[in-house]
């Protein structure tokens, strides 16, 4: 029996703490910094390839764009509900006859939008990489600080009640 219980326990203590995981994206700019900053406009360009945009200006210096462009589309319905009720003297019956009609709505919204993804690497005379811009981010897992203080909770009155239970 107390065998059962502790695989309960564990299995339940597994499934509680891996749902305390969540993803969240997280910009890359200063580790693109300390990546790209003091590179060549070779090393770049051998890393991601042949620039989308390339632009050279006198009190800036030549800049090389990468981009990168995505659409994203989301669907939005939504219902609205009306209701009407006519009350009138029954001719059956004494009294009066109630009649409620409802009438429901549905919209349906589609939306599209375009994300630009961009990279931008600024050269000074010598090709020498001084600073980048970028708005790309990664998908970071964190864990979310209040799930966990309440599993945890949890899982100890999980353990600690059969326990207290049992002597």
């Amino acid at each position: 029996m107390r065998f059962l219980a502790f695989i309960l326990t564990a299995l339940c203590s597994i499934l509680m703490l891996s749902s305390c995981y969540a993803t969240r994206q997280v910009p890359v700019q200063a580790e693109y910094d300390s990546l790209y900053v003091g590179r060549t406009r070779a090393d770049i360009i051998r890393e991601f390839g042949i620039p989308d945009r390339q632009a050279i200006y006198e009190d800036v210096g030549e800049i090389l764009a990468y981009e990168k462009y995505s659409t994203v589309s989301s669907k939005e319905v939504t219902s609205k509900t009306a209701s009407n009720t006519e009350t009138s003297p029954s001719l059956l019956s004494k009294g009066t006859e109630t009649k409620t009609k409802v009438e429901t709505e549905v919209s349906n919204k589609n939306t599209t939008s375009t994300q630009r993804e961009y990279a931008n690497f600024y050269f000074d005379d010598n090709k020498v990489c001084y600073q980048v811009r970028t708005n790309y981010t990664k998908e970071e897992k964190y864990v979310d600080k209040l799930m966990t203080t309440f599993f945890s909770l949890l899982w100890a009155a999980i353990i600690i009640v059969p326990i207290a239970l049992n002597n």
